[in-house]
């Protein structure tokens, strides 16, 4: 059971990273990131394979697309704060979500 336990936390833990890490580039290059994504990405998905690539994608990196897409409204500078600032709050959230969710199946389950 511990093997299970262990697995799953890297694979949450690189979820979890791959979120930060492209929120960081969306931070660093912007709007190519942005059009990159949006690329990969239905608005309206119709069938069940553009729903699923839309599930994809947001469970992989979609975050800071979303973030960053609400951040649009501002001039380039604040944007690139707020984006920053809203990357360090998400980092901190995602240790204390960790932390706690794993912390209670090990107290479970082990």
């Amino acid at each position: 059971m511990g093997v299970i336990i262990e697995y799953s936390e890297y694979a949450v833990a690189m979820l979890m990273v791959a979120q930060i890490v492209y929120g960081f580039t969306l931070l660093v290059f912007g709007e190519s990131m942005m059009s990159w994504f949006a690329w990969g990405y239905y608005d309206r998905p119709e069938s069940w394979t553009q729903k699923t690539q839309n599930i994809w994608m947001n469970l992989m990196i979609g975050s800071g697309y979303h973030i960053y897409k609400r951040l649009l409204k501002y001039s380039w500078a604040v944007r690139k704060v707020l984006l920053l600032i809203m990357l360090l709050l998400l980092s901190i959230l995602f240790i204390i979500v960790f932390n706690i969710i794993f912390g209670l199946l090990r107290w479970l389950l082990l």
